[in-house]
This record gives structure tokens, sequence and C-alpha cells, in this order.
């Protein structure tokens, strides 16, 4: 018997059980983050990615500059996924550049 395992979770089930908070909330911290939840029917959505994101998220935003910095580190670490990605093609698929480029992106986040 083969289970298909779908990559969605209802965006309203997150309040207020998850996260102690109301809705408003959790779509601001939504929005902090750049998740633009997708819909389904009536239903958002987000991937399981976007909620470990939001659950590590939801334990600093409480705190002004814990949640600032937070978000600096997660720009950043985009920043540095996306060059390195532009760099691993313009290296014409050079196999030793990959594998250094992989590894410099996978300590920085």
């Amino acid at each position: 018997m083969q289970t298909d395992i779908v990559d969605k979770i209802p965006v309203a089930t997150l309040f207020p059980d998850r996260y102690g908070l109301g809705k408003t909330k959790v779509y601001e911290y939504l929005k902090d983050l750049g998740i633009r939840p997708f819909s389904d029917g009536r239903k958002s959505f987000i991937s399981f990615e976007q909620l470990k994101l939001l659950d590590e998220y939801a334990k600093v935003a409480p705190d002004r500059e814990a949640a600032a910095e937070f978000l600096n580190n997660l720009n950043q670490s985009e920043q540095v996924r996306e060059h390195v990605q532009t760099m691993t093609h313009q290296a014409s698929g050079s196999p030793a550049w990959l594998l250094f480029a992989e590894a410099i992106a996978s300590r920085l986040t």
C-alpha cells in the first residue's frame, strides 16, 4: 500500500493551539519571514519546511532584538545560497567546485 505524503500544513491549525497566538499575529510572523501561504480550495497552507522556520521564529519573536537578529541571519543565509547557486551554474558543472560551494553554504546556514 502506497501512502502519499502531502507537504502542506493548514495555516488555521497554527492558531491559537500551536503558538498561543491569534490569527493576526501568526500571519504577521509569516509576513516577517516572507512566507506566502498557498491555497487549496478555500484553505491556506504552508510547507513543512516553512513550518520549521516559523517554529524557530516564534521562539524568538517576542524579543524584538532577537527577532531582528534572526531575520537578519535568515536574509544573509538566503543571499549566500543564491550566490552559491549562481556561482555553481557559472562553474560549468565542475564537481570539485560544486562540492566546495555546497560545503561553504552548509557551514553558513
